[in-house]
């Protein structure tokens, strides 16, 4: 007879009772530990950590992480990169003064990496903040708003969508590109990220978080790379195990999966070959529909828009 796990349960109850139902279980368990002065207390300063983890995002981390500059009160970096990525992080410290508490680790377990950052965060509010986000000029208003709306003493989860960009900075990855998760929650040592199949995800008690929904986009989410980034990361999705596992580095494994799958090791033609395909396929993003482009990518995308066009 199979075992059924905790994780299992987790994957077809989020399944069966989808975001709403979800957000539902969550907010009446947690009203009842809340009122019945069961739920957990809060023993942090106010204040947001921006948690970090970055490999290779030399095209977007200084567009990602000016873009907080003003809603976060320090950011943990937890990168892995082999480009220029740690040295732009260097130029926002010593010429924006960022707040940012830098450390170099290995590719390789996602959750560990970020459970790890989230351990090292000093503040009551933690946003877990990936270097290819971008947030919109009017977000951090809106964000700060919803935080002072709330109960200072207790948990708290934040949910809201980022449009999802592909290709290049003009085409958004499907007709209603909208990715949506807990973006921002308030620190508890109970909470860890770990794999529920192939997706890192947030495993937090019931008992602990009220659920806050913004329905308004606040940002993008750009999976738009350079042609050899793209190739990489279009190889480790599909060869996701392989790259987490190997010592080496996942340029070498991306060049050695290539010439078996594409016969060369050229990742630039590949992934110029793949941002082709890609795009031809995908709607624009167009302004009225999902919101005003962040001012300071706002001249890229109309150059992008007149290029496709």
């Amino acid at each position: 007879m199979m075992k059924i796990s905790r994780d299992m349960i987790r994957i077809y109850a989020r399944k069966i009772l989808g975001r709403k139902g979800t957000f539902l279980l969550r907010n009446i368990v947690s009203d009842l530990f809340y009122y019945t002065g069961f739920g957990e207390k809060i023993d942090r300063p106010d204040g947001i950590s921006a948690v970090t983890i970055s490999y290779n995002e030399e095209d977007w981390i200084r567009y990602s992480l000016l873009s907080i500059k003003d809603l976060v009160d320090e950011y943990i970096v937890m990168d892995s990169s082999n480009d220029r990525t740690p040295e732009i992080i260097r130029e926002l410290i010593d010429n924006e003064g960022l707040n940012i508490r830098y450390e170099w680790v290995p590719p390789g377990n996602i959750p560990e990496v970020r459970n790890r950052g989230i351990r090292k965060a000093r503040f009551k509010w933690i946003l877990v903040w990936d270097a290819d986000f971008i947030l919109y000029d009017e977000a951090v208003k809106i964000i700060r708003e919803v935080i002072e709306s709330l109960r200072k003493n207790r948990h708290h989860m934040i949910y809201w969508p980022f449009i999802t960009i592909c290709g290049d900075l003009c085409h958004v990855c499907s007709e209603k590109p909208y990715h949506i998760e807990h973006w921002m929650y308030t620190y508890s040592d109970k909470v860890r990220y770990k794999y529920l199949g192939k997706i890192d995800s947030l495993i937090a008690p019931l008992s602990i978080y009220k659920v806050v929904f913004i329905k308004k986009p606040l940002g993008l989410h750009i999976n738009a790379r350079s042609p050899r980034r793209t190739a990489v990361k279009h190889l480790w999705y599909k060869h996701r195990d392989l790259f987490e596992k190997s010592r080496e580095s996942f340029d070498k494994i991306a060049e050695e999966l290539a010439e078996k799958e594409f016969g060369t090791k050229d990742l630039d033609v590949i992934g110029e070959k793949i941002i082709r395909e890609m795009t031809r396929r995908l709607p624009l993003y167009r302004e009225e529909v999902f919101g005003r482009y962040p001012a300071s990518l706002r001249d890229k995308y109309l150059r992008c828009l007149e290029e496709s066009s």
